[in-house]
Formats: C-alpha cells, structure tokens, sequence
C-alpha cells in the first residue's frame, strides 16, 4: 500500500476536520479564543497618621515564568492598572521611585513569581517628598502616668512615639514629647503607657490627644503586668501585644535573664493577640567576601501567652553557605531547598547603581518573592531601566530570608498572602492569627 495521501484527499480531510467531522459546528476547543485573565495592583503611600493614598510614580511590568518582560503598565492617578492575561498565574515586577532615609531619589523594585490573578497585590511606597499629610493632625506633649508605687522602675514603654522617660517619683512617670496623628475629623488612637521593675509592671490608656493648657495628658494606670518565666537563657526575647491594630508593651528580654513582664491584665486582655520572637546566631564576622551574618528566628503569634513565649529558633543551620553563597549562581538561579519546611526565598539586592543624569550614587532596592527554589528577576533587564541596573552593576547588600508558616501548607499560599499584603515582613504584620513562622536570615554586606 501507498504511504502517500493524494494531494485531494488530504484538502479533504483538513475540510472535514475543520468542519467538526459533519458535526455540530463550533464545539471544537481549538477553536475558542484563549482564556483571558483580569489581575489588579495598587499602589499606595501611607502618610504620618497611617492614611493611605494612591502613588502614581510606580509601573508594573508583566513578565513569563523566566523573568522575560511581556508587557509594561503604568499605574493610573489612583494608583490602579489592571492588567489581561492568558493566564491564571503570573509572574510581574513593581518599579517605582523611592526615597528613603538617606534622602537620595532613587528605585524600589519588587517582584513575585507564580500569583493568582484573583489575588489584588499591593504595593506601599517610601518616598519623604511626595507624602501627604495635609489631612493629618499632629500634637506632641508629655503623658504623666500616675501607677502603683514602685521605686525601682526599669523601664518605660508606650505604643506611641515619645523622646524619653523620667522617674518623678515611685508613684509618677513622665513620658517626654509624645507623638499622636489622626486623620483630621476622626478619632484619635488609643495608645498604652507602661512601666516595669523586675517583678510587675503598670499600664494606663490614652485617648483623647487634644491640646490641653499645661501641656501635659494626665493618666492612670488601669491595667498591670507580671514577671513571667521563659526557657531561653542563650536568646533576646521580644515581646509583644497587638490589639486595635496597633503593637503595644514591645520589649526585649535580653540573654542573660530568664524572665519578662507581660501585661495580662487590662481591658484589651480578651482580644490579645501574643507575640514573641527570638533569635539563635550561627555567625557574625567578616570574611573576603565582607561582613556576612546566618541567623535563625522563630516568631510566635498566640491568644496565649505562655504558647508565644515558647519560642525556639532552630540551632541547626542546614549547611547554609554564607561564606561563597554557593545557593546563588552567578545566572541568578537558587537553590535553598536543603532547608527543611521552608517553601518561600525573599531575597533582596542592594545595587551600587548610579545616576544616569548625574553619575551621583544612587542605592537600588530590588526584592523578590519566590519560591525555595528558583529564578531571580534581578538578572533580567527591565525597559527604561538598562541604564540604572544591568549585568555589570555592583550589588552591595544581599540579604536572604527563608520563610516558614506553620498555617500556610504550599507556596500558593505564600505568594498569595504576601503579595495581598503589600511586602511587610513579619514584625509588620498586624493581621496574623494564631500561627507559628520560622524564618533564616542571610546577609553580605560589601
């Protein structure tokens, strides 16, 4: 028989495969345009009394799974750009301008690999010269709390900011050049003022920040604290409290001592959340390559104390090498998947960038979010930014930080969570439930 199909009957066969065989018409899946996806980011800036807006000086570029740039969006004046694609996961960077501390104008980029197009990211930038605080009200005095007699105070804390302490006398504390904002005709926030020795320790709330005559707030403490034991003797311990979306009592309980103050007991005590973390150090030296530091810290989130308080960081450092960083090829693949249970890498670069315009220094954060192994995005040149970033640029802090959730059971969840939440870490983060994470921390500083 003839292994060649007549040129005639070939045409007929594509005529009728094209035709559904003599079928219904119209039912073949090639045929049906692809899927189409919608995925949102906004970007935002947050002002002195914690009121968010939109940042417009941000663009988020659409990339494939190695990093290749697919398209380019700016945002919009809110901030906002939706972006289209085929699929239901996708990779994309947010660029943005940034100025931090050091008061230099420079770029922020963050980048996540593999989110769900159903989950809104979230992106808060830092920048001093285009913050907002025209809708904000500020008022700086001193707070006096009036508290049990104790003349052996070790020391004063408060959810708000302030200056310094002063000891009165055992029964007052003067808490120097308190900080509260609010957004203007709203309320203000409640904050806590405490004192401790090392055996109890005091607290009184705040509301009402309004100006007063002799430039003071008087307050009584209605709340107190114990000392209570905990089995970390070779660790720092900090604790603290989050409730009305706010951290309060934050204290560090340093190595040399077995004992904290918690205060269990004030009107916030039922809807507490508990929170404490440690540290357990492998290294902390220099070397060839510059200063280079391995750390474990394991951070516990609890409705009971005693449960946050068991914090144990792992004393095992699973072979990281800090010392050649042989994780990370020079191609910008890694490899960290020897650590047991941990399933996410941020891992950030600090760029020895230049300015194009001015050949002045100028420091470029790049951060990515992934999975424990995988690609960096840092290696891929994003348009528009070839001359601030490429190949040859210098990297002057690399930092590593292996994540663990004990709530979260796959990558999926990590991505997720992280990119809804908008980059904070997790001393940041005021939305957690019970939950446990266990976290390594990398870093090399040229």
């Amino acid at each position: 028989m003839s292994k060649f199909i007549r040129l005639s009957s070939l045409t007929s066969l594509i005529l009728l495969t094209a035709c559904g065989s003599g079928g219904g018409g119209g039912d073949d899946e090639d045929n049906k345009p692809p899927a189409s996806y919608s995925f949102t980011v906004q970007s935002l800036i947050k002002n002195s009394c914690g009121e968010t807006s939109a940042y417009a000086d941000a663009q988020v570029f659409l990339q494939d799974e190695n990093w290749q740039v697919i398209s380019e969006h700016p945002v919009d004046n809110e901030g906002l750009v939706e972006i289209n694609s085929t699929n239901d996961k996708i990779n994309f960077t947010i660029l943005a301008a940034y100025k931090g501390d050091n008061g230099i104008e420079s770029y922020q980029a963050v980048s996540y690999y593999q989110v769900d197009t159903d989950i809104k990211a979230t992106y808060y930038a830092t920048h001093a010269d285009k913050l907002d605080n025209s809708t904000c009200e500020c008022i700086t005095q001193d707070v006096v709390l009036s508290h049990i007699n104790s003349n052996n105070i070790q020391n004063a804390i408060s959810s708000a900011e302030f200056e310094s302490y002063e000891l009165v006398d055992g029964v007052t504390t003067t808490f120097k050049q308190v900080e509260s904002c609010k957004v203007k005709g709203q309320e203000w926030a409640e904050h806590s003022f405490a004192v401790y020795d090392l055996e109890e320790g005091f607290v009184g709330f705040h509301q009402d920040f309004s100006a007063t005559d002799n430039g003071s707030w008087q307050v009584f403490d209605n709340g107190s604290g114990i000392a209570v034991s905990f089995n970390r003797k070779d660790m720092n311990m900090t604790t603290s409290q989050i409730f009305n979306q706010t951290r309060h009592f934050t204290k560090t309980a340093l190595a040399e001592t077995n004992e904290t103050i918690i205060f269990e007991n004030h009107k916030f005590s039922g809807e507490t959340l508990y929170s404490a973390s440690a540290d357990f150090i492998f290294k902390e030296e220099s070397s060839p390559f510059g200063s280079v530091s391995l750390k474990s810290r394991e951070t516990v989130f609890s409705q009971d104390y005693n449960e946050s308080l068991a914090v144990k960081p792992s004393e095992d450092d699973e072979n990281i090498d800090y010392i050649t960083w042989a994780e990370i090829e020079a191609s910008g693949a890694y490899d960290y998947s020897k650590v047991s249970k941990h399933k996410m890498a941020v891992i950030s670069y600090i760029f020895d960038a230049k300015n194009p315009d001015t050949e002045l220094d100028m420091p470029v954060l790049w951060t990515s979010y992934g999975p424990i192994e995988g690609q960096l995005p840092m290696n891929t040149l994003l348009p528009g930014f070839e001359d601030i970033v490429d190949g040859d640029t210098d990297i002057d802090v690399t930092r590593v930080n292996l994540l663990r959730h004990h709530s979260f059971d796959n990558y999926q969840e990590y991505i997720n969570y992280y990119t809804n939440l908008g980059h904070a870490d997790v001393s940041q983060q005021m939305d957690k439930t019970n939950d446990t994470v266990h976290q390594y921390f990398v870093e090399l500083v040229k």
